[in-house]
């Protein structure tokens, strides 16, 4: 029921119905909080904790409503998420989604106009990637995403007036992509 209630919110949410989506993801929240009373301290239901309030997250900064809140479910998602990953460690799936969503923190942060706790929020989504492709240096889709760290800061730097300073950041992301391409042909 709980995948039912987020895909319905999805298709909200790519119609641009943002009052649909919330009501489906604030009943995706509901379901998972009632997974995590059924499974506490799991996996799953960290996760479902964090993909829950991750999607508050990115509604509430969307809609520019109530930034607070819209923080506050940013911070639970990546608790939850971080939770999930003392569990498991070694979860791949589950450690990208913690990149992700420390990436949507950093955009919330820029929202909310914290520009230098928005850079910490990257740096860290950085290091997270960097963790996961020390354990799979081939994984074509780390290598592109370890990109986006790089891009969000070029885009705060931009935003500061510092346009060398960007340029020199997003020069170097597209080095990077174009080494993707080149070292992985196939894949990218």
């Amino acid at each position: 029921h709980a995948q039912s209630e987020y895909w319905v919110g999805y298709a909200a949410w790519r119609r641009v119905d943002t009052e649909t989506a919330g009501k489906y993801w604030r009943g995706y929240l509901a379901q998972a909080q009632r997974l995590a009373r059924l499974e506490p301290r799991t996996v799953r239901s960290y996760m479902e904790l964090g993909y829950a309030h991750g999607n508050l997250c990115e509604l509430s900064m969307n809609q520019r409503r109530d930034v607070a809140r819209g923080l506050q479910h940013c911070r639970q998602s990546i608790a939850f998420e971080r939770e999930a990953l003392k569990l498991e460690p070694g979860n791949l799936t589950n450690g990208m989604a913690l990149a992700n969503r420390l990436g949507w923190m950093a955009d919330a942060l820029v929202g909310a106009g914290d520009l230098d706790e928005a850079v910490r929020y990257r740096k860290a989504e950085q290091k997270q990637i960097d963790a996961l492709i020390a354990r799979d240096p081939r994984n074509v889709e780390l290598r592109v995403r370890q990109t986006w760290p790089q891009i969000g800061i070029g885009k705060i730097a931009e935003s500061r007036g510092e346009t060398d300073k960007a340029a020199a950041i997003l020069k170097r992301a597209l080095a990077q992509l174009d080494g993707v391409a080149r070292d992985f042909p196939d894949d990218f």
